[in-house]
């Protein structure tokens, strides 16, 4: 069905809004700086259908626009989109990228008939990321160019501007606990916020639950909601959940979290490389198909705390040959999602 023009609006000023959150966004992760492009790629579609509404929109924002011979002028949306929410490179990396999106669409309609904005973040992921496919270099040739997945130093992630993620993070919490069912619980009427929050003061004792008064201020709303939201594991898909739950339990205190690895014991094993000396009982994790479970623990020493634990849903299809975490992607979600408290920013990659 044609798209409307005040449908057209209201996804447009959802594109704004998601664009706004993409400098923090994709600090962590690029994945999800690709869904959003192809999110606007797949409005642009819808709305160059409707005569002359680009046109109009373009106008109504002072964004010139200039017809390119020989491909889309894809600048003015992104100028639209963005609102000027991102960097001058990026956007014109972008304005490169998309021709490269359209031409591949049109190749093949029938791929992207379903799902096409996850697809259109594929494309480009498997391209060699949008620096590559801009033909900024040869994502085969360039080995030493660092790509757009080039793994951020975790040490970056322990000063964090908490004001900077805030609105982020409030974005999320809203969507989540809006579609979430928590569990039901009976209360007097509250002063709630203009949609439906408040903060409730009860007294636990033996006659009972006390309702002592409730509070509807949308900044400590907002404050409580977020910080609510950063800590709480369940929000995550499954697959996630069952791996950082796991590490969770065994993880160092964000204080000492910078010297971590001052705390790491010796094994039994000796270093291969450095006579005389033992290597270090790094924690590794692992998956056992053959069993359904997950092992957390030390490596090569007599004892040690383990952590067993059995997901209630079977996460991998394979029933043979264990899987493991690596040391260093352990170490970044201990440092970037863990000790930050930003798991719920990520989302699974399939």
């Amino acid at each position: 069905m044609p798209a409307t023009k005040s449908d057209l609006d209201l996804e447009l000023e959802s594109l704004r809004l998601d664009v706004a959150n993409l400098n923090v966004l994709r600090k962590l992760t690029r994945a999800q700086e690709r869904r959003v492009m192809g999110d606007v790629f797949v409005w642009w579609q819808r709305a160059r259908e409707v005569d002359g509404y680009l046109e109009q929109c373009y106008a109504a924002n002072d964004i010139a626009f200039n017809k390119t011979q020989g491909e889309v002028n894809f600048r003015p949306l992104l100028r639209l989109v963005t609102q000027n929410q991102i960097s001058d490179n990026d956007l014109d990396t972008w304005a490169k990228v998309l021709p490269k999106v359209l031409e591949d669409v049109a190749k093949s309609p029938k791929h992207y008939a379903a799902n096409p904005a996850e697809k259109i973040a594929h494309f480009v992921e498997q391209k060699g990321g949008k620096r590559a496919l801009a033909g900024y270099y040869s994502s085969k040739t360039a080995i030493n160019e660092p790509t757009d997945d080039a793994e951020i130093e975790p040490e970056l992630f322990f000063t964090l501007d908490e004001a900077e993620f805030f609105p982020t993070l409030l974005s999320a919490s809203q969507k989540h606990y809006a579609t979430s069912t928590p569990l039901a619980a009976t209360i007097p009427t509250a002063k709630t916020t203009a949609d439906g929050y408040s903060i409730l003061l009860v007294r636990q004792s033996d006659r009972g639950t006390q309702l002592i008064g409730s509070v509807d201020d949308q900044r400590l709303v907002d404050d409580l909601m977020t910080n609510t939201y950063r800590n709480d594991l369940e929000a995550m898909p499954t697959t996630m959940r069952s791996v950082l739950e796991i590490i969770h339990i065994l993880n160092v205190p964000k204080s000492i979290a910078s010297s971590a690895d001052k705390f790491i014991e010796y094994s039994n094993l000796k270093d291969a490389w450095n006579v005389g000396k033992k290597e270090l009982a790094i924690k590794r994790l692992i998956y056992r198909p053959a069993t359904r479970d997950f092992l957390l623990s030390c490596q090569q020493v007599p004892s040690a705390v383990v952590v067993h634990a059995k997901p209630h849903a079977n996460l991998m299809q394979r029933d043979v040959g264990d899987t493991f975490l690596s040391n260093s992607t352990r170490k970044s979600i201990e440092t970037r999602l863990l000790h930050q408290s930003m798991f719920n920013l990520f989302e699974p990659s399939c």
